[in-house]
């Protein structure tokens, strides 16, 4: 049951009714009835992951904050990790580390055979798990206090809109959310399907329309090159910039409808100037984590180190963000390679701010936002595929056969496809530039007549129900 099937939208329709209807004091009993049946109408057995990580650190996080010595602390917050990562590790990892194994037994001539086991990833696993850990370090640290209510806790890690594919909320952003009693507002729910909307034309219009062009190219790269393959990788950048804050907005809309804000995960990414400036921009809820719980701890630990500190720092930083994403040596590629930029770019900032100052903004600044994009796309190849041998295969044929013109290539997309896509990026940039000149779309139509909000919105349904692409069903990062 995804967001943009017909189950959910029956689903969501029920659970609304319902949610405006049982009193107040009762919304969060009814958020967790509803989050169970979204959680096990995928698959039943998801809620026996889920319930015991919610009982586990219910408790641990009171016991942390009951421990008389710091030294207790620890340990029950390092036995809480473990725990938590062993389940991780457990669902996400564990064929992994049997291939590797295996692999490394062949190469000393073992007779071992290892088999891979017959195990399904629970949807959401990456995302609770990280947000767990983070409570429980907020406790240890003495930030925040544990959660006595073990409904308004369940609700924290259940929350529908967000439990599948975040964002990953912090417990001090959410959890007086939930104590406070929401009654039908107008203004959010009027907000809430707006966001909703915009998601939706995001995920339709484009990054589903764009979907069978880039499947068909990166299922058949060895008969892709050149220009093709540039276009191809290009086409995944928007496709899944599309397709996660797409997402993103309809999980924020929906929760708005019920009376809670949720992170925003994005904030024009490809307005960055750098790598550093695109993770402050992209999948943020992410970002802020590892930046706060793994970064920031790391190089305050390996300080005297000095720039060597840093270094260290944003590689365990940045491996952990990759390898967070799948069990595939090409996500750790893919961290290693954003860890590079990023050290790259903190070892020349001096340098680099003394030549932009002698070259005109105009210049500098569109300039880096390209080789930012560029770099980024190229590190979106071993985001893409699943094997480095795939991987290599692509990049060798990106610079194979090198021509230019774009028409006559077989790339899917017929003439209507290509104005449908450029007249939708088009529409996002519009809005996303409003938004940095901080001129909410939302609030400019609140402030105009009736006929213009409503054409507004039947413009936008009129496009999803006439351009989008609904063979599509599942979003990007529900396989993470």
């Amino acid at each position: 049951m995804v967001f943009n099937s017909g189950a959910f939208l029956v689903f969501f329709a029920v659970t609304f009714l319902l949610y405006y209807l049982v009193k107040p004091k009762y919304q969060w009993g009814l958020l967790i009835l509803s989050s169970s049946f979204f959680l096990m109408y995928h698959v039943p057995a998801f809620m026996l992951v889920l319930a015991p990580v919610i009982l586990f650190n219910y408790f641990t996080g009171i016991y942390i904050g009951r421990a008389k010595t710091e030294q207790l602390k620890k340990w029950i917050f390092i036995f809480s990790t473990f725990v938590n990562l062993a389940v991780l590790v457990f669902f996400k990892y564990i064929n992994f580390i049997i291939e590797n194994v295996g692999a490394l037994l062949h190469l000393v001539n073992s007779d071992i055979s290892l088999s891979p086991l017959s195990i399904l990833l629970p949807l959401g696993i990456s995302f609770y798990t990280f947000q767990v850990i983070g409570y429980n370090l907020e406790i240890y640290w003495e930030n925040s206090e544990p959660e006595r209510h073990l409904g308004y806790f369940a609700t924290y890690l259940m929350f529908f809109p967000k439990l599948i594919s975040g964002p990953i909320e912090r417990a001090h952003h959410f959890l007086p959310q939930v104590k406070i009693e929401k009654k039908f507002n107008r203004q959010n729910i009027t907000a809430g399907f707006q966001l909703i909307l915009w998601g939706l034309f995001k995920k339709l219009v484009i990054a589903d329309r764009i979907d069978p062009t880039t499947n068909m190219i990166f299922n058949n790269v060895n008969d892709y090159h050149g220009i093709s393959l540039m276009i191809g990788i290009g086409l995944y950048v928007i496709q899944i910039y599309a397709d996660f804050s797409g997402y993103t907005d309809i999980a924020l809309g929906l929760a708005r409808t019920l009376g809670y804000n949720l992170t925003d995960n994005f904030n024009r990414p490809f307005q960055a100037t750098s790598i550093s400036e695109f993770w402050r921009r992209w999948h943020i809820s992410l970002s802020s984590w590892v930046t706060d719980y793994i970064y920031t701890p790391v190089s305050a630990n390996k300080r005297h180190w000095g720039k060597f500190g840093t270094i260290y720092a944003l590689i365990i930083t940045f491996t952990v963000l990759g390898f967070w994403h799948g069990a595939s040596w090409n996500y750790i590629i893919y961290g290693l390679l954003h860890a590079l930029a990023v050290s790259f770019e903190y070892l020349t900032s001096k340098s680099r701010k003394k030549i932009s100052s002698h070259i005109p903004a105009a210049i500098y600044i569109p300039f880096s936002r390209l080789m930012t994009i560029g770099y980024l796309a190229f590190t979106m190849i071993f985001f893409r595929f699943q094997t480095f041998g795939s991987a290599l295969t692509a990049i060798r044929n990106m610079f194979t056969d090198i021509s230019f013109k774009i028409f006559g290539l077989h790339l899917g997309l017929d003439l209507k496809d290509v104005i449908i896509i450029l007249s939708g990026i088009l529409i996002i940039h519009f809005v996303e530039r409003l938004k940095a000149e901080r001129k909410d779309i939302r609030l400019i139509l609140s402030g105009k007549p009736t006929w213009i909000r409503y054409s507004v919105y039947y413009f936008f349904i009129l496009s999803i129900m006439l351009f989008g692409s609904f063979g599509v069903s599942e979003f990007i990062y529900f396989q993470f």
